[in-house]
């Protein structure tokens, strides 16, 4: 589609001249040759561009300007006179003008002007889109379920989105923590700001402080310029910080000033920054557990429990399965190809009789390995292998199942073992006992250091945090 343009010039020559080398570049114009016709020929039409002379009879240029910008906010306004002077340069793009021209000029330096503005305005239109794309991916229309408790934190979402406060959202690993961060992000005033997010476990402690920060150009070794933290990249928009109570605590000291004064210093650096940044925040820990044996500064855990969102584990929310179920189907459906609709009735109760220790993130791998598997439309019970597994750990009932269901999935070889009188220890156990006392040695032998531990397991400092927790291992182990 050809963009528009229109012309306000009264000299009948330039205004042909520019009508003739526009019409050749692509461009539908429309002319008029005085400031009162040009307000008109705005109000009545829809240009893209506006090429306005800044004295006309009727009228002058910057009368149209200021009407334009009124009434075409969109539109792109250039202005041209023949006596250039720097203050009504200076004075025009106060007002908003996209460009200014003295003349004479050549035609092919206003058709390259002309052009650049189209490309701007494209990336503009591009960027907008965007921006209501990504309010529709990730905003609270996205934090799914009908259960009252999930019903609740979209209502809460909804309401602390326009403001600034500090939040903290807790929940176990899976709950949809980031989910919610986006839809408050997306949400929020600041949406078409930056959204920085960094996890604290993720990165080792020695990198941490240069990644949430900044440093300057020669602050350590290997540092040959300049870099901008995380902070200064979420000015003026919002910085996610996953995994909080992995921070160490030497941090948790300098990320409390920032909370509460909104400056820093780069490392190695003097000056004093000032950011605008909202902060939330996010972790699967008990932080006021931590905070109670030491673990997590108390003053740090207020400044960030500010307005606090407690996600509910997916077994006490059973009610947002199928309505997560059918959300996944048709991502995965589409990604893959194929044309699963649904699963089956009894593959849905089987599904709605697990407890899902791996929550929302658990149930999604379900629902992706199943439609990678499945050739049917509908899916069966028999592509849940994964589920069935899981329920054979117990003889006794099982996440709604009779001792007899169980009894008939049992293989013939743990049958033969029921009978004999001598008790055995489930494989999964005794592994567990030997990662479990490997994890303690390499606590040791890294004299209790969390971050050298996970990098000799070759694990993340999350990982090693889940498994401490599983097993039961002692912080101080």
């Amino acid at each position: 589609m050809k963009k528009s343009v229109l012309i306000i010039e009264d000299e009948p020559i330039m205004r042909n001249i520019l009508k003739n080398t526009l019409n050749k570049a692509g461009f539908e114009t429309t002319i008029v040759e005085d400031g009162i016709k040009g307000i008109a020929a705005i109000t009545e039409g829809d240009f893209d561009i506006i090429v306005t002379d800044i004295i006309l009879p009727q009228g002058d240029g910057f009368k149209i300007l200021k009407w334009a910008k009124e009434k075409r906010p969109d539109t792109s306004v250039i202005l041209i006179t023949g006596h250039g002077k720097v203050k009504d340069a200076v004075e025009a793009m106060k007002l908003g003008a996209s460009d200014y021209l003295t003349k004479p000029f050549s035609m092919e330096d206003l058709t390259l002007r002309i052009n650049k503005i189209v490309e701007f305005q494209e990336l503009k239109r591009d960027y907008t889109r965007l921006q209501q794309e990504c309010e529709t991916i990730f905003g609270v229309e996205r934090i799914l379920g009908v259960s009252p408790k999930i019903m609740a934190i979209r209502d809460l979402t909804k309401t602390v989105a326009g403001v600034d406060s500090t939040i903290l959202i807790e929940g176990e690993s899976g709950t949809g923590k980031e989910v919610v961060a986006n839809a408050i992000h997306y949400s929020s005033p600041r949406k078409d700001k930056p959204f920085i997010k960094i996890s604290c476990a993720a990165i080792p402690e020695t990198l941490l402080e240069s990644e949430l920060f900044g440093y300057e150009k020669g602050a350590f070794t290997g540092a040959l310029k300049r870099k901008p933290g995380r902070f200064e990249l979420a000015n003026h928009g919002t910085l996610f910080l996953d995994e909080i109570g992995d921070l160490p605590q030497t941090l948790q000291v300098k990320l409390l000033r920032v909370l509460q004064e909104r400056e820093f210093e780069r490392i190695g650096g003097t000056e004093t920054i000032k950011v605008d940044v909202r902060i939330i925040c996010a972790t699967n820990r008990d932080l006021e557990k931590e905070t109670k044996e030491g673990r997590f500064r108390e003053d740090l855990y207020y400044r960030l429990k500010v307005i606090p969102i407690h996600l509910p584990p997916l077994r006490e929310r059973k009610d947002d399965v199928p309505i997560l179920i059918n959300h996944f189907i048709k991502i995965y459906s589409k990604k893959m190809n194929k044309k699963i609709t649904a699963f089956s009735d009894e593959a849905m109760k089987y599904l709605l009789d697990y407890d899902f220790p791996g929550n929302v993130r658990e149930l999604e791998n379900i629902v992706e390995r199943t439609i990678a598997l499945s050739p049917n439309q509908i899916i069966g019970k028999e592509y849940l292998p994964l589920l069935k597994e899981r329920r054979q750990i117990s003889e006794n009932s099982v996440y709604g199942q009779t001792a007899a269901d169980s009894e008939q999935q049992i293989p013939i070889s743990k049958k033969l073992q029921k009978k004999e009188p001598e008790k055995t220890v489930p494989l999964q156990d005794r592994m567990g006992e030997v990662e479990k006392k490997y994890i303690i040695d390499i606590l040791k032998k890294a004299k209790g250091n969390k971050t050298k531990a996970a990098g000799i397991l070759n694990i993340s400092r999350k990982n090693l945090w889940e498994k401490m927790r599983k097993y039961n291992i002692p912080d101080e182990a």
